[in-house]
């Protein structure tokens, strides 16, 4: 799958508080005909870390095994590659 042809989006809860463009984007979402892809650093069990989800291929909940400072992009390579190989 080339991601070029797809675009990331912010899928973040926010706040009402909190208006959108204040609010730090912890979760990232990417469509295609076949699946879908959330990746998120907010799980309330796995805060920090960054896990995905693809339910149609299965993936409930996937920890990534990202840690800390690691931004959206390396968890959307990640993800990708985790996609690609099943």
């Amino acid at each position: 799958m080339r991601d070029s042809f797809y675009k990331w989006n912010d899928s973040t809860s926010y706040s009402h508080h909190a208006p959108r463009s204040k609010g730090i984007a912890t979760s990232w979402r990417i469509r295609t005909k076949l699946f879908t892809i959330v990746i998120s650093k907010s799980h309330k069990d796995y805060r920090g870390e960054w896990i995905m989800r693809c339910p149609q291929l299965g993936i409930d909940l996937e920890r990534l095994l990202l840690v800390g400072e690691v931004d959206e992009y390396k968890a959307q390579e990640i993800a990708l590659k985790v996609v690609s190989k099943r």
